[in-house]
């Protein structure tokens, strides 16, 4: 098998590509009534590699997710290729889909583009969509937490002394005042000097990944900064930048967030309702709309985050974490880790102990 389409006629790469049967790279939450997934990325920086048709041996579509945690291929039978979906989602991390090859039809809330090969689009953390994949294509995605672009986000910040797009965009996204935006950034090629250079940095970067040899994670930072300043370039690509409404909604919905994530343990009703002056089924049903959830299974998701945090910065016991979060019943808590990473917290922080303080 191979990475990437090119010229390569031995790929060493190959070998090092294991099949997974549990990924811990991402978590979802359950799509609710307007069908909508929550994707939450479990490690700072990720590659996903999805490809179709002739991109792949024989009929198959295969799919190979690439972190300095874990790296996992795997592929299915698709023996008529009929065009795939994947269900609408939107992320906790910002998302820049590439089209290596071939193309993709890309559903941006209530919009429909066609993106040819050499196109990028820069997706923010609160705007839904959904691809539709066709017979021929092969798409890399990088995915990058909040976290990450936050404490990177110097490497992104001038192009010849100037704030860019791309800068802007992940810094008035970063603000907790405007969670509630959905906007991105869309990303045309000039000609073909620039997806060839961009071509030759994700197959680079991948390869970082998996060899992870001396340096890689500032190569990875580097190149990834590369990327994000040749689709800058305006010699090799037109950038766009395309904002959609956003709703009074949206903007509730993101005050309960941000009122969770900064509440230590669990959040009411009772106490939603009077914090924010709106009654509890207001709230609920605006929760349920934009997350599929209630509001004591959308607390749980936000108090989990928590835990993870916790896990991998403090030293705190798990018994304690437990206590601090509000959850009264200890078998129920390890119940839901489980059921979003497939390991017991000690296991989890076991896998991340470079973040321990």
């Amino acid at each position: 098998m191979f990475l990437f389409p090119g010229p390569h006629q031995e790929d060493p790469l190959g070998p090092l590509l294991v099949p997974g049967k549990n990924s811990h790279n991402f978590s979802l939450t359950p799509p609710g009534n307007t069908g909508d997934r929550l994707r939450s990325l479990n490690v700072p920086f990720c590659i996903n590699i999805m490809a179709g048709g002739r991109y792949s041996a024989g009929q198959m579509v295969s799919f190979t997710s690439l972190s300095d945690k874990e790296h996992f291929h795997l592929e299915k039978k698709t023996p008529e290729m009929p065009d795939e979906r994947i269900e609408m989602h939107h992320h906790d991390y910002f998302e820049l889909m590439y089209v290596f090859e071939g193309e993709v039809e890309h559903h941006i809330e209530n919009g429909c583009f066609q993106y040819q090969k050499g196109t990028a689009c820069l997706m923010n953390r609160n705007t839904r969509h959904y691809e539709v994949l066709g017979q021929s294509y092969f798409l890399v995605f990088l995915c990058m937490s909040h976290y990450y672009i936050r404490d990177s986000i110097a490497s992104y910040a001038t192009t010849g002394g100037e704030p860019t797009d791309a800068y802007r965009f992940f810094t008035s996204n970063l603000d907790d005042q405007a969670q509630y935006q959905k906007d991105y950034l869309e990303f045309i090629p000039l000609g073909p000097e620039g997806p060839e250079s961009i071509n030759k940095l994700m197959d680079d970067l991948a390869r970082e990944l998996i060899l992870q040899e001396a340096g890689y994670s500032l190569m990875v930072l580097g190149m990834l900064s590369r990327v994000l300043s040749y689709f800058q370039d305006t010699s090799l690509y037109a950038c766009a930048h395309v904002k959609l409404d956003s709703s009074a909604e949206a903007y509730l919905f993101d005050k309960v967030t941000r009122y969770m994530e900064n509440k230590t343990g669990r959040v009411s009703r009772g106490e939603l309702a009077a914090e924010l002056s709106y009654s509890s089924d207001y709230i609920n049903r605006i929760v349920k709309k934009h997350s599929g959830m209630s509001i004591s299974e959308y607390n749980k998701v936000i108090c989990l985050k928590k835990a993870e945090r916790m896990l991998t910065e403090t030293n705190a016991s798990v018994s304690s974490i437990i206590g601090d979060l509000g959850f009264e019943n200890k078998t129920h808590f390890y119940k839901l880790f489980d059921r979003k990473h497939g390991m017991t917290p000690m296991e989890y922080r076991k896998h991340n102990p470079s973040q321990l303080v």
